[in-house]
């Protein structure tokens, strides 16, 4: 899925999508104030959630910069997102963290994190 966001594939992302993935709304990482905590469910969730992200920006990348297995289902992922806001144009790039949940071989769960250390606390470890 990682893969996937970095160049831009946004529907290969959903291939490798457990039918019952859950996926935290994204407004989450880029620092909203209001940012609602909702999550996306299901494949049908999860296009949203793609649809909304292509929606707010142009040229948006989501860029995995670092990968830190936490046991056989769970792995932390560090990054960057970018792009321009399609409204005012303002360029944006905003780090980010996940933890992703794998079942059967798929991404079943991503919960965002604005910083690392949260995302790692998360799953009970420090930097």
């Amino acid at each position: 899925m990682a893969a996937c966001f970095s160049t831009g594939d946004y529907g290969g992302a959903l291939t490798v999508c457990h039918p019952d993935i859950e996926m935290q709304d994204w407004h989450l990482i880029l620092g909203a104030p209001d940012a609602p905590e909702d999550w996306y469910q299901g494949l049908e969730g999860a296009g949203r959630w793609v649809a909304e992200w292509l929606e707010l920006a142009s040229e948006p990348r989501i860029e995995p910069e670092d990968f830190m297995p936490v046991d056989k289902e769970r792995l932390v992922i560090t990054g960057m997102a970018s792009g321009a806001a399609k409204r005012s144009e303002v360029s944006f790039e905003v780090p980010w963290a996940a933890v992703f949940t794998m079942r059967d071989g798929k991404v079943a769960r991503m919960a965002l994190f604005r910083t690392k250390a949260e995302a790692l606390e998360a799953v009970g470890l420090s930097e």
